[in-house]
């Protein structure tokens, strides 16, 4: 869903590659060549970015992303996604 979002800015999207997805499951630092930016985050609606991530993406700064999702640190009762966009 994220990366659909995504596609509809001027950014090339790369959904679910394993540099991303392993890039996700940490909480420091990335897995792959190195992004120009990382963004990690939480959320409970993938299809409501948040508006640091579409702000970027629509920069103009970067041409292309990655896209993971790995499982959520911790318990909870409402579902939860967790995603990494790497920028390049």
């Amino acid at each position: 869903m994220s990366s659909q979002l995504l596609a509809r800015s001027k950014l090339e999207v790369d959904a679910g590659t394993a540099d991303a997805r392993k890039t996700c499951e940490s909480d420091n630092g990335f897995t792959g060549p190195r992004p120009a930016a990382i963004l990690r985050y939480e959320l409970s609606d993938p299809s409501n970015l948040p508006d640091e991530l579409l702000q970027k993406a629509n920069s103009g700064k970067y041409h292309s992303a990655a896209v993971g999702a790995c499982k959520p640190s911790g318990s909870s009762q409402f579902a939860r996604f967790r995603i990494a966009v790497l920028l390049f």
